[in-house]
């Protein structure tokens, strides 16, 4: 507890029950306002800085949040919530926090920092799963059971920060199935929406754990691979272009040739965002289009 907070404040603070387990990898933040509404954001760090510069652990896109907003501690199995002199202030359970203290944060507990408003919640507690379960209906695709577009950017945008506060390498593959449009035309939509099933499953179960895969657009995928530079990314996309070849999904009783196009996109300081990086892996995958389809650029 910060030492301005009176003694009835800690105290009210201190006899409240715990709902879960606080530590890394145990507790969340779910932001409860437009426009990242229903974001679940694992706390994956022992001090965790919030805001809305890139350079954050935690990016919130809102005017009224500071670039550095406030600051989330885990200490000894319990977090703490710090303002770092935001602009627009940092309100828990109604209470403003004076700047550069240390609050105790507990199961359920609401935050508001400028307009936005952020529950904690830690492990173990009934609202965290209901909140998990919640947000994993909203960031699944519905045909193929992968990872949707919005997961993909949530993703994306907080590895770049990891990317930038400890210079680690990041690179994104974007691919799209050859000639998607003569399968539904030829073999109709439904035999179309299975070669999409087919072609996720067969990229997810080629990558490892922490890289993420995600359907971004009709029949675009959109591969991120945390820690991976240009060559890495390239082998990897070559893996992945090859195990879709080889898939020979059956339609209409016969199996069917499918490939896909992959354009590789790796993350430098002339980049500004997730638009960037995954347009330099768009323009990639445009010159392998052009070079005959079914390789990979970049």
């Amino acid at each position: 507890m910060g030492s301005g907070a009176d003694e009835t404040t800690s105290t009210t603070h201190a006899r409240r029950q715990s709902t879960g387990t606080a530590g890394v990898g145990r507790s969340c933040l779910v932001v409860l306002s437009e426009p990242q509404l229903g974001r679940r954001i694992p706390i994956e760090d022992a001090e965790l800085v919030v805001g809305r510069g890139s350079s954050a652990g935690v990016q919130i896109f809102d005017s009224s949040v500071s670039r550095s907003h406030a600051k989330l501690t885990i200490r000894n199995r319990q977090a703490f919530l710090q303002d770092l002199g935001s602009t627009n202030g940092t309100v828990l359970g109604g209470l403003a926090l004076p700047p550069h203290e240390d609050f105790l944060l507990e199961g359920g507990d609401l935050i508001r920092m400028g307009d936005c408003v952020i529950k904690y919640l830690e492990e173990g507690a009934v609202e965290s799963r209901y909140h998990e379960q919640l947000y994993r209906s909203m960031v699944i695709d519905e045909l193929t059971r992968i990872y949707n577009r919005r997961f993909a950017v949530e993703f994306l945008e907080r590895e770049m920060s990891r990317t930038r506060r400890h210079g680690r390498e990041l690179s994104v593959v974007l691919l799209d199935i050859d000639h998607f449009k003569f399968v539904n035309d030829e073999a109709g939509h439904a035999a179309g929406d299975e070669v999409l099933r087919q072609v996720a499953v067969c990229l997810r179960d080629q990558l490892r754990r922490e890289a993420c895969v995600a359907r971004y657009g009709g029949e675009e995928f959109l591969v991120i691979l945390p820690e991976t530079g240009a060559e890495g990314a390239r082998v990897v996309a070559e893996m992945l272009r090859a195990a879709v070849e080889s898939l020979a999904p059956v339609i209409d009783g016969a199996p069917r040739e499918i490939t896909v196009s992959a354009g590789v996109g790796v993350w430098h300081d002339g980049l500004r965002g997730v638009e960037d990086l995954v347009r330099e892996a768009d323009g990639h995958l445009y010159a392998a289009k052009d070079a005959g389809r079914n390789c990979v650029a970049g």
